[in-house]
């Protein structure tokens, strides 16, 4: 049997059938072509844009091959993107029920000077 992701509304999804696969992957660009922050950070703002509003969580993102994806996250919004973060439950790989995970989701470009006050209203940070 194949292993089960359980998202925080109760569905599970079977690992196999995230929407980033070896397949795409390859054609779309998604895949890391190296380990370096710079490549990670290139790679995740592509895969975030393929992903729309589903977003990527930690777990999934680190199945695709991404360390420290939180820090890839604050390369991206430091360089201008706006990304969205929110907390969920989820059963990992490994059986256990996960709490606070953290799935991200790519809002848009920022547009103009950042104000610090701006991520608190959207609750972005």
């Amino acid at each position: 049997m194949g292993s089960v992701a359980a998202l925080s509304n109760g569905a599970s999804t079977p690992l196999a059938a995230l929407p980033i696969s070896v397949e795409h992957s390859s054609i779309k660009g998604l895949a890391l072509r190296d380990t370096t922050g710079r490549t990670q950070c290139e790679t995740l703002l592509r895969v975030l844009q393929y992903l729309g509003d589903r977003g990527i969580n930690t777990p999934e993102g680190v199945g695709c091959g991404f360390y420290r994806i939180a820090t890839r996250v604050q390369e991206l919004e430091a360089s201008g993107w706006l990304i969205a973060s929110r907390r969920e439950s989820m059963v990992g790989a490994d059986g256990l029920h996960h709490i606070g995970v953290a799935r991200y989701s790519l809002i848009g470009e920022r547009s103009g000077p950042q104000d610090p006050q701006f991520s608190l209203d959207l609750g972005v940070a």
